[in-house]
């Protein structure tokens, strides 16, 4: 953050003429912060490196904050230190340190800084394993008012199933506005964790939680809204929540107020934006309409490939499924049964129900993968188990032909029909016609 400090100069000679350079109407700056750094000034040299670290990232540029921070570290700028000992720890401007971090942030611990004593814990942690000291950092720095420590503290205690410690550790996180901290709380009103049910005071919670700029929460309160779940169900509450979402760099509220925006014919530049930041369903969705050509894009199968292949990427099931689909019906790409097969199985395993239906096709026909009966029963039987009606529908449809199967088949196309699907519908009139 970049302070400018204007100074008036009100001296006056005595005789209570100002002289030019002392005219009360002008106003003077000091020294740019360069100067300033290069005449020993920590806080500037500090100010300079964090706001570099806002500007779009290059190695020359990492360097350059690295030197600046080591400077103002030099000088004796706490601050300074702490952000040093991030660099070292995560390998930017200088190969990563970890001594070097883990001595700037002991000694920055020592003098007070709790964030340092918060990432000193997780450190310790994680290199050497030691939970114990951990924990008892990340208390001390909690008890001297540091938010992101006892949200630290509640987030371990959650894992550990001490659900009440959690919420407590989280309310008082939100007290000290780590934001983050409220919803979490409110995720534990909304569900019933560690506290009785509440889901409209988890909705305030996550309310507070956007308030404060964590655009998780606000993504949250858009789907709140949008299926009327504790709050007023509303469809322009749930595109203002999701926008504030996404305009505070949560990208699947991009992804989730493009979804908003295709009913009305867009949707496809949101999705882009979502994809960018790394959110896999936006990559999906954005491959889907360039698919199709809908939501304000052409059809382009080229870059439906590129978008699906990103969210595959990403670990995103539907992703993987849309891009086996294409390499099994060659769009976009050169057709690859093999490689639409692995995709599939990807996609199954990442419970994509969808492509567990599609292996399961493959291996009734043989097709990229050995014939097998009995693995294409048991991934059809899987995917009707996550939702997909066909597979219920089709598999019914295979064990109606068999004697001793023939009533879990009518089970099955019962199911299928019931969950939606024509198909079974219409082989259970086939089978009863009356």
């Amino acid at each position: 953050m970049v302070y400018l400090i204007l100074f008036v100069s009100l001296l006056v000679s005595a005789c209570g003429a100002a002289s030019p350079t002392d005219d009360p109407r002008l106003v003077t700056r000091p020294a740019d912060r360069t100067t300033l750094c290069d005449e020993g000034d920590g806080t500037a040299c500090r100010d300079m490196a964090l706001e570099l670290m806002e500007a779009p990232a290059t190695s020359a540029g990492a360097v350059r904050v690295f030197n600046l921070l080591d400077r103002a570290c030099q000088l004796g700028d706490v601050e300074g230190c702490y952000h040093l000992a991030v660099l070292w720890e995560r390998g930017i401007g200088a190969p990563p340190n970890v001594e070097e971090a883990r001595a700037l942030y002991q000694a920055m611990c020592d003098r007070g800084h709790t964030s340092s004593c918060n990432n000193l814990a997780l450190l310790v942690a994680r290199v050497d394993g030691n939970l114990e000291e951990s924990n008892a950092l990340l208390q001390g720095a909690c008890e001297q008012g540091d938010g992101t420590a006892c949200f630290n503290v509640g987030w371990r205690a959650e894992q550990s199933g001490a659900l009440e410690i959690a919420a407590s550790q989280y309310r008082r996180a939100c007290e000290l506005s780590f934001w983050e901290g409220c919803f979490y709380l409110g995720y534990m009103n909304r569900y019933g964790k560690g506290m009785p049910l509440d889901e409209a005071a988890g909705a305030e919670l996550y309310l507070k939680s956007c308030n404060g700029g964590y655009g998780r929460a606000c993504s949250s309160l858009g789907s709140l809204h949008e299926h009327g779940a504790g709050v007023e169900k509303s469809e322009a509450k749930a595109s203002e929540f999701y926008e504030r979402a996404c305009k505070l760099g949560f990208a699947r509220g991009c992804t989730n107020l493009g979804i908003a925006a295709e009913r009305k014919g867009r949707g496809a530049a949101l999705y882009e934006q979502a994809c960018k930041s790394k959110d896999a369903k936006g990559c999906s969705r954005l491959g889907v309409a360039y698919l199709k050509g809908e939501a304000g894009v052409e059809k382009d199968p080229t870059k439906a490939f590129l978008a699906f292949k990103t969210s595959c990427e990403l670990g995103y099931g539907p992703g993987c499924s849309n891009l086996g689909v294409m390499y099994e019906d060659g769009r976009g790409i050169d057709k690859d049964i093999d490689r639409a097969a692995e995709l599939y199985d990807s996609a199954c395993a990442l419970e994509e129900f969808q492509g567990c239906h599609n292996l399961a096709a493959m291996y009734e026909d043989g097709i990229g993968v050995p014939k097998d009966m009995e693995k294409a029963t048991d991934l059809y039987m899987k995917a009707c188990e996550g939702g997909i009606a066909f597979s219920c529908s089709y598999l019914g449809s295979m064990w109606l032909k068999d004697a001793d199967k023939a009533r879990f088949g009518r089970e099955l196309l019962k199911r299928g029909c019931e969950e939606g699907d024509s198909f079974g519908c219409d082989q259970l009139k086939e089978d009863n016609p009356t």
